[in-house]
């Protein structure tokens, strides 16, 4: 669920005649407003959010319905509850997590086990070349309790697609050239703290190109994350991996 709904009204559209043929995923959570019960995993803003979601989708039910991140102020047993009540209308078939740390996984299924609530089966993490932190223990978790694992940011905003280098202007086509506040200075390449980001794309853009591919002879050529995509391929840690 982005841009205050948006997002969700264009695909409900898309969906119209065709909803049976896809397995349908969004998610609540963020902030929809500036009122205090207008973001978080509370009972009362998760209802709202998936009624809202449903309306928005036009659709009576929601394949996988995720967290779009922790909430420290509501206590996991209340979101699973809320959770479990839509799971019994029918309104959400199952439910994940985004951005979750292993203990926060782990803390969900126990709970889960103990008040016989619906459970979650997937998590959404951000990983790439440049960023491996799931490896430390969180796909430890989530095999451990058979999730599926979705990725976000494989490409780490556009910097792993060859348009950007240390010292440049981000490509005006890129993804990056989108990103605002914190999310820009992650990517800004004139920015002092990210010069040992750039350096490990320019080697893996040089193991790129002297690796070679089918699609570097067509000349469409090769991009830095080619090679971690292809391991990912064959990678099952946590017993199943989307790329998007």
């Amino acid at each position: 669920m982005y841009s205050s709904g948006q997002a969700e009204e264009i695909l409900g559209e898309l969906l119209k005649g065709r909803r049976q043929n896809v397995i349908l995923a969004t998610k609540g959570g963020m902030p929809m407003g500036s009122g205090q019960n207008q973001s978080g995993n509370s009972k009362y803003w998760i209802k709202r959010a998936v009624e809202d979601s449903l309306k928005r989708l036009q659709t009576d039910y929601i394949d996988l319905y995720q967290l779009h991140q922790p909430d420290l102020n509501t206590d996991i047993e209340e979101t699973l509850g809320i959770l479990t009540d839509l799971v019994s209308e029918g309104k959400i078939r199952y439910i994940g997590t985004s951005n979750f740390q292993a203990w926060q996984v782990t803390e969900a299924q126990w709970t889960s086990e103990r008040k016989n609530t619906a459970r979650f089966v997937s998590e959404q993490s951000p990983y790439s070349i440049l960023n491996r932190s799931i490896e430390f223990d969180l796909l430890a978790a989530t095999a451990k309790y058979g999730m599926g694992v979705l990725v976000w940011s494989p490409l780490s905003g556009g910097l792993l697609t060859r348009k950007n280098r240390f010292g440049e202007a981000v490509s005006a086509d890129s993804r990056a050239a989108t990103f605002a506040g914190s999310l820009q200075s992650i990517v800004d390449p004139n920015r002092e703290e990210n010069r040992s980001k750039f350096e490990a794309i320019a080697k893996l853009q040089t193991l790129a190109d002297e690796g070679g591919t089918d699609s570097a002879a067509s000349g469409h050529g090769v991009y830095p994350g080619s090679f971690f995509h292809q391991q990912l391929l064959g990678l099952g840690p946590s017993g199943s991996f989307v790329i998007p």
